[in-house]
């Protein structure tokens, strides 16, 4: 039962109460507020015990000599106000999955008792790695040489049983490669823009996302986001040069059919990776990808590592 109505006390017309199973503390909180109660019924019960039953049907909570939820002090403002938190059980360091019942006996000014019953499922927020405790989400990392911009990009929470989320709170380090600017920034924004510096950017995020369940039940669950990418926008020619002169030797060397074959095929494809990148780069394209198959194809570092840390244009931090 999500609810229940009380027919014959002084103070509650509706028993009813807010669960969230909160994955990112690792606690189960129990409010009455979504409660109706009679006149001044709130500051007359006694208070509520709160009972929780696992998906293995053991009692994890019991209600226990004294009361879980009681009245705020001083008077005459006392009210049944304050929030019941129990901690979710875990099983080999993470938390244990499956079907919770959570069950509130309140007891009005008069002794009577009433009750309060909600089923909640809780499952594990990474389905790809059950043995995590959080999600993942993933982000872009995309450099705009031209105009000297890194933009970033998370990605929204996914679905969790079913339900889209509700909010959000996150926090997101990105931290610049070395010898650029020191300080690394921290935003709560999920799409934002930066001056780019050629070398490795990191991306840490850390979420905690509500879900609607349904039924006044929430659950709350972590994810992070964690994301690697290296930013090249130069090209040392002089490099390239050396290798595919390389080439020629070889392949004026009496080099075998196969072996020609080979080399002639290495060369085509530097070529096209090379006008890729400079055409892409003249667009506002984010080359880096390409760069880096370039250097694997001819085994050298060909992009100007002299350039690691260094702005490519100056530019103002915007959101995006």
């Amino acid at each position: 039962m999500a609810q229940t109505t009380v027919p014959n006390s002084p103070d509650i017309a509706v028993l009813d109460f807010k669960l969230t199973a909160d994955l990112c503390v690792g606690k189960f909180f129990i409010d009455l507020s979504p409660s109706i109660f009679i006149g001044t019924g709130a500051q007359n019960a006694q208070g509520a015990k709160v009972k929780i039953v696992n998906p293995f049907d053991v009692e994890i909570k019991s209600y226990g000599p004294v009361f879980d939820i009681i009245k705020a002090i001083p008077a005459p403002l006392s009210i049944l106000n304050s929030i019941a938190q129990v901690l979710i059980p875990k099983v080999n360091n993470n938390y244990q999955y499956g079907l919770f019942v959570v069950t509130v006996e309140l007891t009005d000014s008069t002794g009577a008792k009433y009750y309060a019953t909600h089923n909640i499922g809780i499952c594990e927020p990474n389905p790809k790695d059950k043995t995590q405790r959080k999600g993942t989400i993933n982000a872009q990392l995309v450099g705009n040489c031209v105009n000297g911009t890194l933009t970033v990009l998370i990605d929204e929470p996914p679905v969790y049983k079913g339900k889209a989320f509700e909010s959000k709170i996150q926090t997101s380090t990105l931290t610049y490669p070395t010898g650029s600017i020191g300080t690394p920034l921290v935003t709560t924004l999920s799409a934002f823009s930066v001056p780019l510096y050629e070398g490795v950017h990191l991306l840490k995020s850390e979420l905690c996302v509500t879900y609607n369940l349904g039924g006044n039940n929430y659950a709350k669950v972590p994810y992070v986001v964690n994301c690697k990418k290296n930013i090249l926008c130069t090209v040392d020619l002089c490099c390239i040069y050396d290798k595919l002169a390389e080439i020629n030797l070889q392949l004026g060397d009496n080099c075998s059919a196969s072996k020609k074959e080979s080399l002639i095929d290495v060369t085509f494809d530097a070529l096209r990776l090379l006008k890729t990148i400079e055409l892409g780069a003249s667009c506002g394209e984010d080359v880096s990808d390409y760069i880096e198959q370039l250097e694997s194809l001819l085994n050298c570092k060909c992009s100007c590592s002299a350039n690691t840390g260094t702005a490519t244009v100056t530019s103002v931090v915007d959101g995006v």
